[in-house]
Order: structure tokens, then sequence, then C-alpha cells
């Protein structure tokens, strides 16, 4: 049924992906993700009517380069939301590295929100449980997205939830950028000093995050606003406190209502399939 599904997906998006090619895109193979496809598709099958699921190609989808799995509507494919997954989502020990290396608080805050809520079931966080609730937190927005928006065509949708997007992102420290890809911005920007560094982040962020193709494709840059937290945060003062800026970022992002919320349905749904994902073999 998913992939007589998908197939058809694929035959009517056929042209309009000749026109704006999303790369090397190809369907997730990992038996964990393909058991939680079923699982899920059972539950709430209007993800598999509207949402295409992939492996993406980062050359082109610049958000795979600082994000292992992302969730969005698509402009490319006819506006239809879309989940992303990198490379990095089918290689368990590398994903595992990545984010204790790259976002070690969520991986923290995800063991003690398991602890919480599964009680005897569960000892520790491992590598397999970290991708199958990272996939499903996206599977979550994704959800939302299609209850948020019901009745609206895609295109409608797409709009509207770039200016919700952008109202939301715009209250972090830096401004309309996902942490993690504020981050990366940051450790590349290059300068003699703490100015010449902010300069060159701004333009980075311009050039890329907010380009034709990068990920805030449609919204615009609030570099008053962005420079107003840099002298809150002192950093023009003290160069190091831009890591607590970002962290703070990082922190607020994930405070969103809809993180949250995406977090808890993830442990719920694990907790609720635990013997089904084989989970209770680990």
């Amino acid at each position: 049924m998913i992939g007589e599904a998908r197939e058809k997906l694929a035959r009517f998006f056929l042209k309009k992906e000749k026109e704006q090619s999303l790369g090397e895109t190809r369907e997730i193979s990992d038996p964990d993700f393909k058991k939680i496809e079923g699982l899920f598709f059972d539950e709430y099958p209007e993800i598999l009517e509207h949402v295409i699921i992939d492996i993406g190609d980062p050359e082109v989808d610049t958000a795979l380069k600082s994000h292992p799995v992302i969730f969005g509507p698509e402009d490319k494919r006819g506006y239809q939301p879309r989940i992303s997954l990198s490379a990095r989502m089918e290689d368990e020990n590398d994903l595992w590295n990545w984010m204790r290396k790259e976002r070690i608080e969520k991986v923290n805050r995800l063991s003690d929100i398991l602890k919480q809520r599964l009680g005897d079931k569960f000892t520790e966080l491992n590598p397999k449980i970290l991708k199958i609730v990272m996939f499903l937190h996206e599977l979550e927005h994704a959800k939302k997205y299609l209850e948020k928006y019901k009745g609206l065509s895609y295109e409608k949708a797409f709009k509207q939830n770039r200016l919700d997007y952008q109202r939301r992102y715009d209250s972090l420290p830096v401004p309309g950028v996902l942490g993690q890809a504020a981050k990366q911005y940051w450790q590349k920007s290059q300068g003699d000093n703490t100015v010449d560094k902010v300069k060159d982040m701004i333009r980075k962020i311009k050039l890329n995050y907010f380009s034709d193709t990068g990920h805030g494709k449609g919204m615009k840059f609030n570099e008053e606003l962005f420079k107003a937290n840099l002298y809150q945060y002192g950093v023009f003062g003290d160069e190091s406190k831009m890591d607590i800026m970002l962290s703070d970022h990082q922190q607020k992002q994930e405070g969103f209502k809809n993180e949250k919320e995406a977090d808890d349905f993830s442990v719920e749904f694990l907790k609720d399939h635990w013997e089904e994902l084989g989970l209770d073999k680990e």
C-alpha cells in the first residue's frame, strides 16, 4: 500500500521535480524507519496521502548540512509537505557520535524525558532509540502541519507557514535562523576581530540561509534586531559570550510549544509501540 501510494505521488510530481530538482533523493530503506512508517500510517493515514518522505541530497537540501532530519513544506514539489532525512540517519553510530558532539543538550534532555515517561521499559538512550525518536519528532511536525492548515491548498499553506515560522523564529537571538545553522555560521566566520567576524557571519547568513535556495527562502533576515541582541549579550565586549547567546538560542528554540509537543508525542508513541519496534529486545 505504502509503495503504491508513493509511486502515484512520484508520477504526479515528476514534471515539477524535473523543473526544480531535489537532487539525488531516494526512498528510505532502514528497517526501523520502515516499521515506524507502517505503524504511523496505520494511525495517521493522512501522512501517507500528503507527505513526501525521502533521503535528501545535502547539496540541494542545504538544511541537511547541519540537521540530520528536517520537515517543511517543499516549494520545489508543488508546495507539498516533506520530511527529508540525511544519510547520517541511516548510520546509527555516526548519528549517535554527531549528536553527542553537536547537540549534547538535546541528547541529555531526551534521555531525561524517556526515563520519566517509560519507567522500567527504559534503561538508557542508545543509537537506535535516538534515531527512532528523531524520526518520530519530524512525523509529528508533519501531522500538526496538516492539522493546522487543513482546508488550504499546498501553496497557501506553504505561504502561511512561512509567515508563522518567521514570527516565531524572529524571537530568537539570531532572528529567523535555526540554532544549529546559526552555530555553524559563527564557527565558520572569519575576521581579525569580533566586529569583522560578526560582519562575516551576517554575510554568510544572508548569502546562504536567506537565499533563493536556502532554508529561509522567502523570508528576510532582521539584521538590526540581531545586532541589538549582540549588544544585549555583550558579545562585542567579550566574544566568548556568543557561545552563551547561541546556547540560549538553541534552548529557546527547543522550548517552542511545537517542539515540546513533538518530543512528547515521540516518547508516547515509542512507549505505546515499544515491543512492536523490537526495543524490548535491545
